[in-house]
């Protein structure tokens, strides 16, 4: 099954008074949204970036989950179970 992925981007406006944000969409679902005020607000100084930039993406498929601990307990890892016997109906 092929997937569409999208990142809407809206950078920080300092005459209009916006942060941004980040949008990352999953076959046209909202899957994480950053605000750009809550990064602001979080007092280390970083902001959503505002130089041109691109995205690169990797669609690898590993037997290993990509963290050095295990799947956090809010994540639904188990709707991406590519190690099942049925990873093709899965994923």
């Amino acid at each position: 099954k092929r997937h569409r992925y999208r990142l809407e981007w809206d950078v920080p406006d300092v005459e209009k008074g916006t942060d941004g944000y980040l949008h990352w969409f999953l076959d046209d679902e909202l899957v994480l949204k950053i605000d750009g005020a809550g990064i602001a607000g979080a007092g280390f100084g970083s902001e959503i970036s505002s130089e041109p930039s691109y995205l690169l993406l990797n669609t690898a498929v590993s037997s290993q989950w990509g963290f050095p601990s295990d799947c956090p307990a809010n994540c639904p890892c188990d709707v991406y179970d590519c190690n099942s016997l049925n990873w093709q109906k899965n994923c």
